[in-house]
């Protein structure tokens, strides 16, 4: 399934006394942006999401003073073919019967991504990818501000930026973490970006996009209008994106020496050339694969005239983002590290890798429907002891046992009591690691309510011993 929602892109003028409807409010601060701008242009706004008035309470205290009409706990058809504009959120999925309704009804759509890159002056440096666009995002970020750039974070990692588009300017450079959604969502947008990194990419949101290539093809639109491309040599489909590509090339790659760039020696970040450039013991994020963020985010960091030694000072002293292998603290000598991004067998595999020490592994969550061998390898050979919760946690711990029928595998429902099993396994040294594998959607709202359920059960732990 390719993009077929056909997104347009109108000045203030076309917008000015139009009415639109805002599809899907949310609860991460996008919708209440979309709102408050379409407010600052005169438009009669319908916002309208399937979750009622109490669940959306936090995003509407954010409206508070804010003029348009509430249709929650439905969608009613007329508001989407009776209407200038359409607003789709971007994990509104391509088969929905009412944005094909205002498609059919000739209705215009419009996304907040769209909106946003259409009126921003700033300076730009996309980051996309599978995995680590949130991390290499915020590095950028860093990297940007120490070297005393004025930078933006936004993005799905910052704060929503399209009401606060206006005083944006052209001195100023938007670090932007963005998704194949929002990718999907400026097509036919013509933009200018200063540099465009991509990460890695894993077999993710077929789900959403059909084939593993439309999900492909969507993340390499994130190079139109770019002049560099931050590239991983050593992934097969990132690195056919630079074919074509009529900008610069940058590579980053693990384990093999690119053309040119950085590439990750065991635990040794080194140059084409074979040098040593830095060592995974400086740096406050744990694993070998935070030094691939590193790497990528140093190259997009030059792109953009800041000195390597100033983006290199600046990773050193990065403690990290909230809720990937965060570490929430240490307890009666038991480290508990929350990664509740981790969504994917590799996600996990990665948070395995990272972390020292005997590992007890809370994982499980929302089933998915993937080969679970590998990661079930991965936890007989580096885990103490794995819980599983959730949905999913049945299937995982019998690929576990397959695997290892010596593994100490222990099943529980919740997250709860995955932390209470967790701490009479863990012993001093140890780290209480959750990283789900999974999505949270079967028992939280989305990964950051699962992220900060368990930092909560954690922050129980300190003293209990």
């Amino acid at each position: 399934m390719t993009a077929s929602f056909p997104y347009t892109f109108p000045t203030d003028a076309q917008l000015r006394g139009k009415r639109v409807t805002v599809m899907g409010l949310g609860l991460f601060g996008g919708g209440a942006s979309v709102v408050r701008f379409l407010a600052s242009r005169g438009c009669d706004i319908v916002v309208t999401d399937l979750r009622d008035e109490r669940a959306l309470a936090p995003t509407l205290a954010e409206l508070d003073g804010v003029a348009f009409t509430r249709v929650f706990g439905e969608h009613r058809r007329s508001d989407f073919t009776s209407t200038d504009f359409v607003v789709v959120n971007p994990a509104v999925s391509e088969d929905s019967p009412f944005v094909r309704a205002a498609i059919d009804a000739r209705v215009p759509l419009l996304s907040e991504i769209g909106l946003f890159m259409s009126r921003c002056r700033a300076r730009l440096a996309f980051v996309t990818g599978s995995k680590g666009k949130s991390t290499t995002t915020s590095l950028l970020h860093a990297m940007a501000r120490a070297a005393g750039i004025d930078a933006i974070l936004g993005g799905n990692i910052g704060q929503p930026l399209l009401h606060r588009v206006d005083a944006i300017t052209r001195s100023q450079l938007v670090t932007f973490e963005i998704s194949s959604f929002q990718l999907d969502q400026l097509r036919g947008l013509e933009r200018s970006v200063d540099v465009a990194v991509v990460t890695n990419l894993y077999e993710v949101h077929i789900e959403r996009h059909g084939t593993l290539d439309a999900y492909v093809a969507a993340k390499k639109t994130v190079l139109d209008g770019a002049k560099v491309a931050v590239l991983r040599h050593d992934d097969a489909r990132v690195r056919a994106f630079a074919d074509g590509f009529r900008g610069t090339v940058r590579w980053f790659a693990k384990g093999e020496r690119p053309p040119h760039g950085l590439w990750l020696d065991g635990d040794v970040l080194r140059d084409a050339e074979g040098a040593s450039v830095a060592a995974r013991s400086e740096f406050r994020l744990p694993g070998r694969h935070n030094l691939l963020n590193v790497s990528a985010a140093t190259l997009a960091a030059a792109s953009l005239g800041i000195e390597p030694s100033v983006a290199l000072a600046a990773a050193r002293a990065f403690p990290g983002v909230e809720h990937r292998l965060e570490l929430v603290g240490e307890f009666d000598g038991v480290r508990y590290y929350n990664d509740s991004i981790a969504t994917t067998n590799e996600a996990a595999m990665a948070a395995l890798d990272a972390i020292d020490g005997g590992i007890v592994l809370l994982a499980g969550g929302k089933e998915a429907t993937r080969d679970l061998a590998p990661l079930a390898a991965s936890i007989a050979k580096r885990v103490k002891a794995l819980i599983t919760f959730g949905e999913a946690g049945p299937r995982l711990a019998r690929s576990v046992r397959a695997a290892d029928p010596r593994a100490t595998v222990v099943e529980v429902s919740d997250l709860a009591r995955a932390m209470e099993h967790a701490r009479t396994c863990a012993t001093h040294g140890d780290a209480i690691l959750l990283s789900p594998a999974f999505p949270s959607y079967d028992q939280f709202t989305n990964f950051r309510e699962r992220g900060e359920r368990f930092k909560a059960l954690a922050s129980r732990s300190r003293g209990s011993g």
